[in-house]
């Protein structure tokens, strides 16, 4: 449920953004609308900080949000770009969970020498 709108009964309900549970926000008839046409952080959001330009239309994005977080590419040079600007770039966007597979750090053992260990970049499932 979204907190701002305070809904507790609707007409419909709808789904939002993933949650880490697996499941979908759940959403009034108004808030699901909003989500579904792209508007929902303009909507209630506005005065929130993490808004930042997309880089080649100027639309407004609210980064660091989960329910516009598939609404936006992070790019390399640190910008962002709307979903509609990367698409028409040609570029594909990168799932937002994409993390590298594993990287290399040096350790030392309990006699002083360095040795390279590989570390897995996942998380355990606990």
């Amino acid at each position: 449920m979204n907190g701002l709108c305070g809904a507790s009964s609707s007409s419909e309900w709808k789904n939002g953004w993933a949650l880490r549970s697996g499941e979908f926000a759940n959403l009034c008839d108004k808030c699901g609308s909003a989500y579904e046409q792209l508007v929902f952080c303009d909507m209630f959001h506005s005065k929130d900080t993490g808004w930042r330009e997309c880089t080649s239309c100027g639309k407004h994005l609210h980064c660091g949000c989960i329910a516009s977080s598939s609404l936006l590419e992070l790019l390399d040079s640190g910008g962002v770009n709307c979903i509609g600007c990367t698409k028409s770039s040609g570029l594909h966007p990168a799932p937002s969970d994409e993390r590298p597979k594993a990287f290399s750090m040096s350790t030392a053992n309990n006699i002083g020498e360095m040795q390279t260990a590989l570390v897995d970049n996942q998380l355990d499932d606990e």
